[in-house]
């Protein structure tokens, strides 16, 4: 109910410190606005040479400093990840699978968690992990 109200009322109360900020939704004037001053910050980057994500990822590639097999592993592991978290379920009652299985689940965590680091230090945005 608390999510529900917070969706209808159209704001957002944020605590920092002691004080309670209220943040509206933005109307259309502010988002035309953001939306203006986007086109323009775009536009300008694009004639200094700045290179959007997709020209950043192919030259990553093309250097060497990034394969697509590692990009496609980055896809896969969490697939495999849940795979195995079901496996885990599955064998709850064979300790030695269940152990086998976490130990390599924890591995393939590792891997990911490198992977993401290393891909992350190529990407203009903000991290997600």
């Amino acid at each position: 109910m608390k999510d529900l109200n917070k969706v209808l009322s159209g704001k957002i109360l944020v605590k920092i410190r002691d004080n309670v900020l209220i943040v509206h939704q933005p109307d259309a004037t502010i988002r035309y606005l953001a939306d203006f001053f986007a086109d323009d910050i775009y536009e300008d980057a694009f004639k200094k040479g700045v290179y959007i994500q997709e020209e950043l990822e192919d030259l990553i590639i093309e250097n060497g400093w990034w394969a697509q097999e590692k990009e496609d592993e980055l896809k896969q592991i969490p697939k495999d990840i849940e795979q195995m978290k079901v496996d885990y379920f599955n064998n709850f009652i064979r300790d030695e699978t269940r152990a086998f299985i976490k130990k390599a689940l924890e591995k393939k965590k590792t891997v990911l968690k490198n992977l993401h680091r290393k891909n992350i230090s190529f990407s203009i945005i903000p991290a997600r992990v």
